[in-house]
């Protein structure tokens, strides 16, 4: 009873944090207001239109982003009921007119305030091509049969074109 009391109380106490500095030197935290107090981690951090956003974890487990055009005004972004409880994002990219996040999963806005969760795509990172972004990553899945794990996972290289199409 006092090991779950423990990590229960880990669980909920934990909350992600944000820093800036001005010179590299002297860190600041940033108060991410009551929209953040839900924030557990923060995967990505981007400057879109006008605004920072933060894509992370809420305590639940599920995506969460936040976005303030000031450092100091956070919103927490509705992004659908879609299960994103695993998914996790390793890179952001700007292609066409839009703010793609992507790791395990993708999500994107082309203002900062309409999100669209495009759904479960794996990329370990992106680099710019002439039509869009070459994204790197796997394609598969692996299979659990008891103890036995088959690994049906592959390399994969996807453009992500400016229409948002994979």
């Amino acid at each position: 009873e006092d090991i779950v009391d423990y990590w229960v109380r880990g669980a909920v106490t934990a909350r992600a944090a944000l820093w800036v500095t001005d010179d590299g030197v002297e860190w600041q935290p940033v108060d991410l207001g009551d929209a953040g107090s839900a924030m557990r981690s923060i995967g990505q951090v981007a400057s879109f239109a006008g605004k920072f956003h933060l894509a992370g974890r809420h305590v639940d487990g599920h995506l969460m982003v936040l976005s303030s055009p000031d450092l100091e005004n956070w919103q927490a972004v509705h992004l659908g009921g879609m299960d994103t409880r695993f998914w996790h994002f390793d890179t952001t990219a700007v292609v066409g007119d839009r703010l793609h996040v992507v790791g395990r999963g993708s999500i994107s806005t082309a203002d900062g305030d309409e999100w669209v969760v495009n759904g479960l795509e794996t990329a370990a990172d992106f680099a710019p091509a002439p039509d869009g972004m070459v994204a790197v990553g796997t394609a598969g899945s692996i299979t659990v049969r008891g103890p036995v794990n088959v690994d049906g996972r592959s390399p994969a290289v996807k453009l992500l074109s400016e229409d948002g199409g994979w």
